[in-house]
């Protein structure tokens, strides 16, 4: 016992960084009035309060949150990210309402927000949907954020319509993603039988009849996607 604990004091310790600098980073493109009437003090004071995982920029290069430990996310988090930039060039979420799932510490929420008629964010921590919340407030937004289990088929029923769902990084953090996905599967199917009876009683007019065709094949890929997606996660769950 004696000549372990001697080998174990004479191993190299690894000390955590002193993690990223207070200000010093290329200024965010847009502006932040909420921030920017921060002190410096008040701004460090604020990064202390809560455990961030991830950290932003104002639009004097301050940093907003902090990182999560040492190695990630030691850099800030771009607004936008270009997944939401891609999302908004495909779909044009001017008037749109969006659901987000998993929105983390809000990021991608901020984002969305300027971009969409309506933004839904949701989480299944509530730690999450609280530094939501305040950090679309500092970046000048007021969405809906509410704590929600995607796994929960009750929960999910309560939230509202929407035009469009964005979500990263949330599959391989649910107990059975496959069940999820099934359940997805479902209710495109259902989907495509109202279609089906909609283009069979409904307007027969040429462009009814078209914007009707081109739902069914967005179904269609959806689902296949879909199925491309289980396949995988089979596939890794036999390997892991």
């Amino acid at each position: 016992m004696l000549k372990r604990l001697l080998r174990r004091d004479r191993l190299p310790q690894t000390m955590p960084s002193a993690g990223p600098p207070a200000a010093g980073f290329a200024p965010l493109s847009r502006a932040t009035p909420r921030i920017d009437r921060f002190s410096d003090e008040d701004l460090a004071e604020l990064n202390r309060l809560l455990k961030w995982n991830c950290f932003t920029v104002d639009s004097q290069g301050r940093r907003v949150g902090d990182r999560a430990r040492t190695a990630k996310r030691e850099e800030p988090q771009d607004i936008p990210d270009r997944r939401i930039v891609l999302l908004d060039d495909t779909f044009a979420l001017r008037d749109k309402h969006v659901l987000e799932v998993g929105c983390f510490e809000g990021v991608h929420t901020i984002a969305l927000a300027d971009r969409a008629r309506e933004v839904t964010a949701i989480d299944s921590r509530i730690e999450h949907v609280v530094k939501t919340v305040l950090r679309c407030y500092l970046y000048g937004h007021a969405p809906e954020v509410r704590r929600c289990n995607v796994e929960l088929a009750d929960e999910m029923a309560a939230l509202p319509e929407v035009d469009v769902v964005h979500h990263v990084g949330v599959l391989y953090h649910l107990v059975d993603p496959v069940v999820l996905i099934d359940r997805q599967r479902r209710e495109y199917l259902q989907s495509l039988r109202d279609l089906d009876a909609a283009a069979s009683t409904g307007d027969k007019g040429v462009a009814a009849q078209l914007m009707v065709e081109g739902a069914v094949l967005h179904l269609k890929a959806d689902i296949e996607w879909l199925d491309l997606i289980e396949s995988r996660l089979t596939q890794w769950e036999r390997s892991a």
